[in-house]
């Protein structure tokens, strides 16, 4: 399926693959990969938890049998060890609660290294097809770096690694900027289907479910205080104020992403090479 094909966020088919609609970056396409392995993953656990939850649970003990992948020479199917689970005096609603909750904070997580992965490995990939540009600056490398490599795609490669390194170090509204200065390509420019405040809104959002539990800090206040004139109802709002669990958003803002990576593709396609398997 593409992504006109789904139905996201009402409806997901398991198992679940979106592919791009034409050829497109090596990128992107690992870009959908891990996208359709995000959705099942939330389907598959929503899935298991709502049958689970109709298993009247008092007191109870389970070592659960979670099958393996199937082996491919004798295509026996195993099951992955596993701990006994105890459930006592009826906690199954605050078991759920839980559940619910850290699913939602770690699909938040996940959808956003997602991303950041995708625009590693665009950089290093235009970088490698476009080696003009790793000659913008003049001194990148020290005379004693040059003489132990080996060869000039070894120094390309170390290059390139330090370029990648230099965005990734870099707050998402400065990563925009050096992106846009390299490449010449706006990934939130008017065209865009997502505008800035959205994109770091979330990944912000992601950084407090990483560093303070889920809890708004000061720290996400100041910096999303920088698009206060735009209409825009931030994702926390409140000090120690966390995000609503809402998967139809989640999964919504995820297929929002699905044609922002597409545009920054297509966009890229239009400047510079990239590695596209099968060329």
């Amino acid at each position: 399926m593409t992504i006109n094909d789904i139905d996201l966020p009402n409806e997901v088919f398991l198992p679940f693959q979106v592919v791009p609609a034409s050829k497109k970056s090596d990128a992107l396409d690992d870009f959908y990969i891990r996208f359709s392995e995000w959705v099942s993953y939330i389907s598959e656990v929503l899935l298991f938890s709502h049958l689970g939850s109709k298993i009247p649970i008092a007191d109870f003990s389970a070592k659960p049998q979670i099958k393996a992948s199937i082996q491919r020479k004798n295509k026996k199917v195993k099951f992955l060890p596993t701990p006994k689970i105890n459930v006592k005096d009826n906690n199954i609603d605050s078991i759920s609660r839980n559940l619910s909750r850290n699913l939602f904070h770690h699909s938040i997580s996940q959808l956003v290294t997602n991303y950041e992965i995708f625009l590693n490995e665009l950089t290093e990939h235009i970088l490698w097809e476009n080696s003009e540009l790793l000659a913008i600056e003049e001194k990148q490398l020290t005379t004693k770096e040059i003489f132990e490599l080996s060869d000039i795609e070894d120094i390309q490669g170390l290059l390139i690694e330090r370029k990648v390194l230099d965005h990734v170090m870099k707050s998402y509204p400065k990563r925009i900027e050096a992106f846009q200065k390299l490449f010449h390509v706006g990934i939130h420019s008017k065209k865009s289907p997502m505008p800035i405040v959205e994109m770091h809104d979330l990944i912000e959002v992601r950084n407090i479910i990483q560093h303070n539990d889920g809890h708004c800090s000061k720290q996400y206040l100041q910096r999303m205080s920088l698009y206060k004139d735009l209409e825009h109802d931030c994702f926390l709002s409140g000090l120690y104020g966390t995000i609503k669990i809402d998967f139809i958003w989640l999964l919504g803002f995820g297929k929002k992403m699905l044609k922002l990576t597409e545009f920054i593709d297509k966009e890229v396609s239009k400047k510079w090479k990239t590695i596209r398997t099968g060329d």
